[in-house]
């Protein structure tokens, strides 16, 4: 079974319009709303269809983060245990991106993925499951719109990782997780200033 990601690019918009009502003289008057929703109707052209990667592993946690002109698709394939991340990057409005990226080892089995974005800058964490060793966390970056990545080892856990969260406000970026030794669980936090 060969699955596709695929994005939609460079669709035709149009222009939604509101009426407000003007209290002084009774007047409606019509403005066009300050931005432009997509307008989806029919079929796509094959020509506004980027596809990222073909592939016959199983796809799971599409995710799509945007901010103004920079995009990045992140999802997991899985093939048995070996479950990856990959990234693809677009910073010119989704009409163009680069090469899907691997963002984890293809030894393991990566999951629990999450990513936040502020223009140029993304952040994501994973878990990394290793054959017989505890889960470790990964943090990975790109300040640069996703033409390098840094890819780090947040934390190695107790055992097991249960939660995983991720937030960005302004340059700072916090995660929390919770893992379990199989007895207790403990919560942790860290900010990355």
């Amino acid at each position: 079974m060969l699955f596709f990601i695929i994005v939609l690019s460079a669709i035709p918009y149009y222009a939604i319009s509101q009426t407000t009502y003007n209290k002084v003289n009774g007047l409606n008057i019509t403005k066009p709303t300050p931005y432009k929703p997509v307008r989806l109707v029919g079929p796509i052209p094959a020509k506004d269809i980027t596809r990222l990667r073909t592939t016959d592993a199983n796809v799971s946690d599409l995710q799509f983060t945007t901010s103004y002109n920079y995009q990045y698709i992140t999802w997991v394939e899985h093939k048995g245990r070996q479950n990856v991340v990959f990234v693809a990057s677009s910073r010119d409005g989704g009409h163009t991106f680069d090469a899907a990226a691997n963002l984890s080892s293809s030894t393991g089995d990566a999951s629990n993925d999450h990513f936040v974005v502020d223009l140029d800058h993304m952040y994501g964490v994973f878990v990394q499951h290793e054959p017989g060793l505890n889960d470790v966390i990964k943090f990975i970056a790109t300040v640069d719109g996703g033409t390098h990545w840094s890819i780090s080892t947040l934390s190695e856990t107790q055992k097991l990782v249960k939660e995983l969260a991720i937030a960005l406000q302004g340059d700072e970026v916090s995660v929390a997780w919770s893992d379990s030794d199989g007895i207790k669980t403990v919560d942790q936090y860290v900010v990355n200033r």
